[in-house]
C-alpha cells in the first residue's frame, strides 16, 4: 500500500493512502526529516533506529594520535553507522562538522565524533585496529522517552503524537492517541 504525505506543518503532517486520510499531530517536537512524499508504510513507533539518538546517552571521541589511512577509517565508520541507523542517518550526522574529520585523523588531534553510545562502541575497534589512540568522554544523557512518526525515510521525533482520521480536509474532532499506530 503506497501512501503520500500531502501536507507538512509545524505541528502536524497529513498523509493519504487507499484507506483514507490521516493527520498526525505532534507535541514537543525534537527533530524532523523530510525526503520524499511517497512511502510504503507509516506509523508512530517507540522502537526504531531514528530513536537511538534519544534513547541512549551520547559520548564524544577525541583522537590523540595520527592515522595512516583516514579515508579507510571514515569509510568503515560510515559502514557501521549505516548498519545501526541507515537509511535515516549518516555518519556525517555524528562526525565533527566544524573541522574536517579526515584532517583530524591525519593530524591525530581533536574531536572526531559525538554519537549515541551504541555507535561510539562500534567506532572503538575501528580506531583501535588502525592504531589510533583516542579518548571517550560523556557528552549527553538519554533524552527518553520519545516517539517517532516514520513514513518511509521521512520522520518526526516528538514526545507525543495524536492521530485524526478524515477526508477532504475535514478531520474528526477527537482523534486518538498514536502510541504504536502503524499502517
Amino acid at each position: 500500500m503506497t501512501a503520500r504525505i500531502t501536507r507538512r506543518q509545524t505541528t502536524f503532517w497529513e498523509l493519504a493512502d487507499s484507506s483514507g486520510e490521516f493527520r498526525f499531530h505532534f507535541a514537543h517536537k525534537q527533530e524532523q526529516h523530510f525526503v520524499s512524499p511517497e512511502c510504503d508504510q507509516f506509523g508512530v513507533v517507540t522502537d526504531h533506529p531514528v530513536l537511538i539518538d534519544y534513547s541512549q546517552p551520547w559520548s564524544s571521541i577525541y583522537v590523540a594520535s595520527p592515522a595512516t589511512d583516514p579515508t579507510q577509517i571514515l569509510e568503515r565508520i560510515a559502514s557501521q553507522v549505516a548498519v545501526v541507523v541507515g537509511p535515516w542517518r549518516r555518519s556525517n550526522d555524528y562526525l565533527n562538522r566544524q573541522a574536517d574529520p579526515s584532517s583530524l585523523l591525519q593530524k591525530g588531534a581533536g574531536l572526531l565524533l559525538r554519537a549515541p553510545n551504541a555507535i561510539v562502541a562500534l567506532v572503538h575497534p575501528i580506531l583501535g585496529a588502525a592504531g589510533v589512540k583516542f579518548t571517550v568522554l560523556p557528552h549527553l544523557p538519554s533524552r527518553w522517552p520519545m516517539q517517532s512518526f516514520v513514513a518511509g525515510r521521512n520522520f518526526v521525533v516528538a514526545r507525543e503524537f495524536h492521530v485524526q482520521r478524515g477526508s477532504n480536509n475535514s478531520f474528526e474532532a477527537d482523534g486518538y492517541a498514536a502510541a504504536q499506530f502503524k499502517r
